[in-house]
């Protein structure tokens, strides 16, 4: 008689650009992994335990700046012999701890992307760009850093942008969002594309959570933008109302005094703000059953559910791996479609 193969998760480390063997992940207490969506830093943390304090202190001792390349592997999991492989990124030792008790080892260890303790996070600044492509700016700060630029967006001209007592990483990440666009840091890259949600829809029904909460809040909400300034060249005032066709029932109209050059301009700037300000309008999170294929960027539908009727986008995703047991959790904001 045949039995089913038990579907299972674990997780594969190569530390230094070396794979940590079998004899030190037995002893991998508890991995967890956290993946953001825009301009903040992914992180993991690892937590070894060895209970006689024979081995691990003797063969695997941590330093700050340590690389390490976690992979999540899902086997088993909706058919037989498949494997899902998911690859989380490079990271670099941050932190780590090592505790001895009662003659038990136990190594701490909290990583993040190696960019992130670089000056792209930790060095103020200040300098200003003119009549500048987005483009250049992100190009200026990543050849500063000597990182890789993944520009996977729409050129965008700035008037004037200042960079006024701020990191690149936080400078570069407001300007994004202002603009509409999504910051990612990962791989010793800088990354920037479009945040108006385009990502592959998946439909998630009752069978796929454990369970979810949802907050509405209507104190920040707005459901329309307003564009006036004084423009000295043309001597009059330059103004702009954008209202979009699924405006929130609540709300008040965003004043803005951005100067743009006309109003294909206006009606870019006005989306990109509103988008910004309204995405948290509804907010929801989930307990879901592990499933490989939702990662933050990823769309979800909901099967009728309470306030679940939107297309909601996944910002936060946690994977938490406990010994044998993988559990998944997500935060999500609304798609908003202007």
């Amino acid at each position: 008689m045949l039995t089913q193969k038990t579907r299972r998760a674990y997780v594969r480390i190569l530390y230094k650009n070396k794979e940590l063997t079998r004899d030190i992940t037995q002893f991998i207490a508890k991995f967890e992994y956290t993946e953001r969506l825009d301009g903040e830093a992914d992180d993991i943390s690892l937590s070894f335990l060895d209970k006689y304090g024979t081995f691990i202190y003797e063969h695997f001792l941590p330093d700050r700046g340590d690389t390490l390349i976690p992979t999540l592997y899902f086997e088993h999991w909706y058919k037989e012999d498949e494997i899902h492989e998911v690859s989380l990124g490079e990271f670099e030792v941050d932190e780590f701890e090592i505790e001895n008790s009662l003659g038990s080892q136990i190594i701490s260890i909290k990583a993040v992307p190696a960019l992130v303790n670089s000056s792209l996070a930790g060095q103020k600044k200040n300098r200003a760009w003119e009549n500048v492509k987005l483009s250049a700016v992100a190009g200026d700060i990543a050849n500063t850093q000597g990182v890789e630029l993944l520009y996977q967006a729409k050129e965008i001209l700035l008037r004037r942008v200042d960079q006024k007592n701020q990191s690149d990483l936080v400078f570069l990440a407001g300007v994004c969002r202002q603009n509409g666009l999504r910051l990612k840091v990962a791989d010793n890259k800088i990354i920037i594309e479009e945040s108006k949600e385009q990502e592959k829809r998946r439909i998630i029904t009752q069978s796929d959570y454990c369970s979810f909460n949802v907050r509405v809040q209507s104190q920040d909400v707005y459901n329309g933008v307003h564009i006036k300034y004084y423009d000295a060249l043309e001597e009059k005032d330059f103004e702009y109302q954008f209202t979009p066709q699924n405006a929130p029932k609540v709300g008040k109209v965003l004043e803005l005094n951005d100067r743009v050059k006309n109003f294909a301009e206006a009606e870019q700037v006005a989306k990109a703000r509103l988008r910004e300000k309204n995405k948290k309008a509804v907010e929801l999170t989930m307990k879901i059953y592990p499933n490989p294929f939702i990662r933050c960027g990823t769309r979800l539908e909901f099967s009728p559910v309470a306030y679940l009727g939107e297309t909601f986008i996944v910002s936060e995703m946690n994977y938490s791996l406990d010994g044998k047991t993988l559990l998944q959790n997500l935060k999500l904001n609304l798609c908003l479609e202007y």
